[in-house]
Formats: structure tokens, sequence, C-alpha cells
């Protein structure tokens, strides 16, 4: 009954119906999924999996499985133009963890993330570029994160995220 009782609660918990019914149909009244049923993972199942997330639980720790992966950005930095970077994020003794990766030609520079946090569809971390501290906050749609980046004393510049693994 779990499966129907989340798709009631949004459009986004269909995706357990679909593995309830397609386990229903290879094995009639069990108990269980086959694993068949899910591994491997297609990826359009796997996107669905991660936004039913963000209906299942309000819990901060449990939810934060949706930000989890690698993350391809853009930010439109007034002082250096738009520029790409990558976001990796990952649960770590029941916290998120990460880094942020930029280049400057050929040369890749590695941050760690601090403050990181998610709770109902907005994500924001801290990272330290170019000796100063930036704030990420956004907001997570689908796949992508919008939003802007804040440093003290300057103004707030535009980034997007968007997920790929």
């Amino acid at each position: 009954m779990f499966p129907l009782r989340l798709a009631a609660m949004s459009s986004r918990g269909k995706v357990f119906t679909e593995i309830y019914g397609e386990a229903n149909r290879r094995a009639p009244g069990g108990p269980n999924v086959p694993t068949s049923v899910v591994l491997p993972t297609p990826q359009s199942m796997a996107t669905k999996l991660r936004l039913a997330a963000l209906v299942v639980s309000g819990e901060t720790s449990r939810a934060a499985v949706a930000v989890e992966g690698r993350w391809d950005g853009s930010m439109e930095d007034p002082d250096l133009g738009k520029r790409a970077f990558q976001v990796l994020m990952r649960q770590e003794g029941g916290r998120l963890a990460g880094a942020l990766t930029t280049w400057r030609g050929s040369i890749e520079l590695k941050s760690p993330l601090r403050e990181i946090a998610f709770d109902r569809g907005q994500v924001s971390f801290t990272v330290d570029l170019q000796g100063t501290a930036c704030r990420f906050r956004g907001t997570l749609e689908n796949t992508t994160v919008t939003g802007t980046i804040e440093r003290t004393g300057r103004p707030a510049f535009p980034f997007t995220l968007q997920f790929v693994e």
C-alpha cells in the first residue's frame, strides 16, 4: 500500500507505483520487488526516484539524497565572466559533504564545501573561491538548481547546476 499512499501525496511518487506494478507482473502476489526490476537502474527511473526523495521525507538527512551526485554548473562572475564548475555531493557520516572544482586554463582548483544544507527543495553551501567565502543558494527543480552566489561587499550573481550522475 505504501506506493499508493505516496502517489496520492505527489505525482513524484508515481515511480513507486510503476515499480510495484512491474514487480506484481513478474512475481504475482510476491512479498518483495525482484532485484531485476530496479537493477541495473535505468536513468529515467533513477531521476524519478531522486525527485520522489523530495516528497518522501521532510527530514533533512534523508531528503538530502536528492542532491547527492555530480553536478555541472556555470556562474556569471562579474569579475571573471562566465565560468564552468563542478560540484560533487555525498552523504558522509549522516551529513552532506562535498567539493567544488573550477578551472583556470589547465589548472584544476578544488575547494571543500561547508555549511551544506538541503531543505524542501532549497540547496545552499559555502565555498572559498579565490580566498573569498561564497554562499551558493538555489532552488532544485527536477534536475536543475538555479540561484545566486553571495560574497561580502559585492553584488550577488547567478549560477546554474545541472545533475549529471
